[in-house]
């Protein structure tokens, strides 16, 4: 058995129709309404935007005068040297000492060492001539004092009787620098027993003996020869 088509109900169509019409209506409008406030948006922003202030010129630069040229002074002219000036000047050149070669430095060598040698010479002679002249000194201030001492003991003797001739008596006496006297050793006999006794307690009865007049004359033993009659 075949199912039986339902018949379409009355008005479906129209009802159809009207939807479509209602969204096309509908659209329209809401394309209007937004393409109006869109022209009106861009009129506000023309009439309401700020006016345009003109571009500020950039700064102008200042730039640094122009250099006053120096003037230039002529150049002196050159001065012309007087011809006797020139002849002068020649004759320095001419008489410039030439350097020494090598001989005349060899030479100039020599007789400087000559000159050393010859000073110091001089000094050694000067030096030993002081020294003699020092030692001739202590030889006589020496030999002063010795005779002082020989005076001093001839005076205190007492010589004994029957002398026969003039016998010599060497002493060697040992003093101090103060003069005293320590000890008389008779060193060569005069071949008189009296007589050397009497010599060797003169010479103690003589301490303290006479001191040099120059202390570098001075000596702890001295010689000392007698003879009776002198």
């Amino acid at each position: 058995m075949q199912p039986t088509e339902t018949p379409p109900e009355p008005g479906r169509k129209l009802a159809l129709l009207f939807t479509i019409a209602m969204h096309s209506l509908l659209a329209l409008a809401l394309f209007l309404g937004v393409q109006w406030k869109t022209e009106r948006a861009a009129v506000e922003v023309e009439l309401w935007s700020p006016t345009p202030q003109p571009a500020s010129a950039p700064p102008r630069r200042h730039e640094p005068p122009a250099p006053t040229p120096t003037p230039r002074h002529p150049e002196p002219a050159p001065v012309k040297t007087p011809d006797i000036a020139l002849q002068k000047n020649k004759e320095k050149t001419q008489t410039k000492p030439v350097a020494p070669d090598f001989r005349d430095l060899l030479r100039q060598e020599e007789r400087e060492i000559k000159d050393r040698e010859r000073a110091a010479q001089e000094a050694r002679l000067r030096a030993e001539a002081e020294t003699e002249r020092r030692a001739a000194g202590l030889r006589a201030a020496k030999d002063d004092w010795v005779n002082q001492i020989g005076r001093k003991i001839r005076g205190n003797i007492v010589l004994p009787l029957n002398i026969q001739g003039n016998p010599e008596a060497v002493f060697v006496v040992n003093i101090l620098p103060t003069g005293e006297v320590l000890d008389a050793r008779i060193l060569r006999s005069s071949g008189n027993s009296f007589l050397d006794e009497a010599i060797e307690r003169a010479i103690a009865k003589s301490s303290p003996l006479p001191k040099p007049a120059d202390p570098a004359a001075f000596q702890r033993k001295i010689e000392i020869t007698y003879r009776p009659y002198e």
